[in-house]
């Protein structure tokens, strides 16, 4: 095999090489049908790259949410946090903020990830209600209910980071197929055409086959046939 597809390439560069190849091909009626299956490739690559998008808009969408979810219950730390300094006199040292932020203070909480933070949130929650204080009972559901959230959202942004990932093992399936292809195709110029390396090079490494210039089509017995 003469030509060696860049390992680097995305979907779409393999695509677009597939489609150069195929009409290469194509406009060599003696080997026209031998680029049905780089048609097929095509197809595959579509596939694979609407799921990617699709993986990819729901990355995006989780992310956001766990932003959006985050910066409301830093709002609710702080409303806490400011809640119970001012019960306690505005004095750090005094109950009930002593009790609640004197360990981990309410800057401490918002730093936190969705994980962490639904952690030291719960026990923070915990300590309040124990000490039942008529100013801060009160803001105790808002602030559990917006952990809990939180978590959840942290949870499904996860999910979807994972759920993105799989697909660069798609990707790479995909190329090692393309790589056999093209030797299919490289081989089927030269059974049809015996020694035109000429006619080889001009289906298999058209000119703007690869979309970018880190994606250049790399010979494996170096530049020239």
């Amino acid at each position: 095999m003469s030509y060696k597809l860049v390992a680097e390439w995305s979907l779409e560069s393999i695509k677009e090489y597939a489609v150069a190849a195929m009409a290469g091909m194509q406009a060599v009626d003696e080997v026209a049908e031998a680029s049905i299956p780089l048609a097929s490739l095509v197809e595959l690559c579509d596939a694979a790259i609407a799921q990617r998008n699709a993986a990819r808009i729901k990355s995006v969408v989780a992310s956001a949410r766990v932003r959006v979810l985050d910066a409301k219950n830093d709002k609710l730390i702080g409303t806490l946090s400011g809640t119970a300094f001012l019960a306690a006199g505005s004095k750090a040292d005094q109950e009930p903020y002593n009790a609640l932020f004197g360990a981990v203070t309410a800057e401490d909480l918002k730093e936190m990830g969705p994980h962490k933070v639904s952690s030291a949130g719960a026990a923070l929650i915990a300590k309040a209600r124990a000490l039942n204080h008529p100013q801060l009972t009160p803001l105790l559901p808002g602030l559990d209910a917006s952990m809990e959230s939180l978590k959840a959202a942290g949870a499904a942004r996860d999910d979807a980071f994972v759920a993105e990932g799989t697909h660069e093992v798609e990707r790479r399936k995909i190329l090692s197929h393309a790589q056999r292809l093209v030797a299919d195709a490289e081989v089927a110029v030269l059974t049809r055409f015996p020694g035109r390396r000429d006619l080889v090079k001009a289906i298999l490494a058209p000119e703007r086959a690869a979309p970018r210039k880190r994606d250049p089509i790399v010979e494996e017995n170096g530049p020239g046939i």
